[in-house]
C-alpha cells in the first residue's frame, strides 16, 4: 500500500499482486523471494525428502536455482514455482519446469488485438536459442481479465554442444488492476520432462487472482491435483546384445510403466502389475531387467549420461543405487520382482 497526495491529502494506493495455484505433492517448490536465501531453502526441502542424493547432483542443482534466481531478482519476477523430481534428473536442467511470472509496461496499446500482433512478430532469442516451431497465438478469457495465449517450441544447446528442446505456454494478461501494465505468465518445460503441461498450464492461469501487497493471501498455494509419475532419464536400454536406446527414459506413470527410446518414441509398455524386474547379470549391480510383454529388457539409469569411456567406482555405486531405486518404484506399484 503507497499513498499519492490529491488536493493536499493523502491517497492510498493500493499495490496489486498475482497469486496462483500450483500442484501439491512435494515436488513443486516455491522459489520465495521474501526470504533471505530462497535458494538455499528449496535446496534444504528437496535433501529433506529423505532419498539420498549425489553430492554432484545438489551442486548442480544449487547452481541452476542461484541462476534463476539471479535472473528473477534483476527482472522483478514472481511468483517463481519449480518442478523438480523426486527421482533426480541426470541430464540437465535438473529443474525442468518452470512457472513465474512477470509485470511489464508494453510498448503497444493495451489491448488483446495490439499484444497478438506484437508476439506473432519475430523475437530476437538468446544466442544458442532458436524456436523450434512456428508460435501459436490466441486471444481467452481469465477470470483476471482479457489475454492472449502464446505457444511455441524451443530448442537450446547448452555449453557441451548438446541439444535441449523446451516448450512454452505464455500468457499476456490485462488485469482491470492496473491501469498501463500487463501481466506474462510464463510456463517452459523440458519436452516430454512432466505429463499433462499444456492441460497444467491452462489451470494455473485459470487460478491467476490479483490481490493486496501484504495481505497474507499472496503467497502461491501448492493446492492442483497433477498425475502421479516418476521418470528416469538418461536409461541405457537393449535387448539381448541389441541396443535400443542410448538416452531413454523408463516412465511409471498411472499404472503403466513405459520403456521410451532417446526421442521418446515408445519401446514397449504395460501395467505396471504385469511387470517382472530383476537385477541383470554381469552389471555388478547396476542395471535391471525389465520384463514387459514377456521381452526381457536391460534398462541401466543414469549410463546413458555417462561422458566418460571408462567407469569409475563412483559411476558403479552411483548405478547401483540408481538401479536398486528403479526397481523398487517398480515393486511398490505393483510390479513383481523375478
Amino acid at each position: 500500500m503507497s499513498r499519492l497526495p490529491r488536493n493536499g491529502e493523502d491517497v492510498q494506493v493500493t499495490d496489486w499482486v498475482p497469486r496462483v495455484d500450483y500442484p501439491g505433492g512435494g515436488e513443486w517448490l516455491w522459489l520465495d523471494v521474501r526470504l533471505p536465501d530462497p535458494v538455499g531453502s528449496v535446496v534444504e526441502q528437496v535433501v529433506g525428502r529423505g532419498r539420498p542424493l549425489r553430492r554432484s547432483y545438489t551442486r548442480a542443482l544449487e547452481r541452476e536455482l542461484r541462476d534463476a534466481w539471479a535472473e528473477a531478482a534483476e527482472d522483478r519476477i514472481e511468483p517463481v514455482t519449480l518442478y523438480i523430481p523426486t527421482v533426480p534428473r541426470h541430464a540437465e536442467p535438473r529443474s525442468p519446469v518452470s512457472i513465474h511470472g512477470m509485470r511489464d509496461t508494453p510498448d503497444y496499446p493495451r489491448t488483446v488485438e495490439a499484444i497478438a500482433e506484437a508476439v506473432r512478430r519475430p523475437m530476437e532469442m538468446l544466442p544458442g536459442t532458436s524456436l523450434a516451431s512456428e508460435p501459436e497465438v490466441t486471444v481467452v478469457d481469465l477470470a483476471a481479465g482479457p489475454a492472449c495465449r502464446y505457444r511455441s517450441g524451443i530448442v537450446t544447446e547448452t555449453e557441451f554442444g548438446d541439444r535441449v528442446e523446451m516448450e512454452t505456454i505464455q500468457y499476456y494478461v490485462i488485469p482491470d488492476v492496473y491501469t498501463e501494465d500487463i501481466w506474462l505468465l510464463q510456463v517452459y518445460w523440458v519436452r516430454g520432462s512432466a505429463p499433462g503441461m499444456v492441460e497444467l498450464a491452462q489451470r494455473v492461469a485459470e487460478s491467476l487472482v490479483f490481490v493486496p501487497r501484504g495481505g497474507g493471501e499472496a503467497a502461491p498455494r501448492a493446492v492442483l491435483e497433477w498425475s502421479d509419475v516418476v521418470a528416469f532419464d538418461e536409461v541405457q536400454i537393449g535387448r539381448g546384445a541389441r541396443p535400443l536406446a542410448q538416452h531413454g527414459f523408463v516412465v511409471v506413470e498411472d499404472g503403466v510403466l513405459s520403456l521410451l527410446g532417446s526421442d521418446r518414441e515408445v519401446i514397449d509398455r504395460a501395467a505396471v502389475g504385469e511387470v517382472v524386474v530383476r537385477s541383470a547379470r554381469g552389471a555388478l549391480g547396476s542395471a535391471v531387467v525389465l520384463e514387459v510383454n514377456g521381452v526381457a529388457y536391460s534398462a541401466a539409469p543414469g549410463r546413458g549420461g555417462y561422458t566418460k569411456a571408462f567407469t569409475l567406482p563412483t559411476d558403479l555405486l552411483n548405478g547401483r543405487r540408481d538401479a536398486e531405486e528403479m526397481a523398487r518404484i517398480i515393486e511398490e506399484r505393483g510390479g513383481r520382482r523375478g
